[in-house]
């Protein structure tokens, strides 16, 4: 009988890692069928049509002789300059896990150790051979 090397456990997330099964969450997938993993990282939507709008009222503002109006849209520009950024520094790392079935599982920096899961899937790699 084949004897089940376990390679990552983490009885707090509900994951563990061996040579036979994937347990992530309350989903088992065969560690013979994955095909990948990548690291990804969740891309930021700019806020386009906020930037545009504000530099419209600016430029509006300054057409107009209106200076409320153009503070107005300094200020909703300032706002949106800010928000960009942040959304940058809050972006997303994750690890996606391709399946021969075609099934992909994303796990999140969040939620998970994810280096330790990435060295657990290279020796599993490896001993899969």
């Amino acid at each position: 009988m084949l004897q089940e090397h376990v390679f990552f456990e983490d009885t707090e997330n509900e994951i563990t890692i061996s040579s036979t099964r994937i347990v992530v969450e309350n989903k088992v997938f065969s560690s013979g069928h994955l095909v990948s993993y990548e690291m990804t990282v969740e891309e930021v939507g700019r806020p386009t049509n906020s930037l545009l709008f504000s530099i419209g009222f600016v430029i509006l503002g300054a057409t107009l002789n209106n200076k409320s109006l153009a503070i107005a849209g300094g200020i909703v520009l300032l706002l949106t300059m800010i928000l960009w950024a942040f959304s940058y520094l809050r972006r997303d790392k994750g690890l996606l896990l391709s399946f021969s079935s075609g099934e992909e599982f994303i796990l999140n920096e969040r939620s998970y150790d994810l280096p330790g899961i990435q060295r657990a899937l290279n020796e599993l790699l490896i001993f899969r051979g």
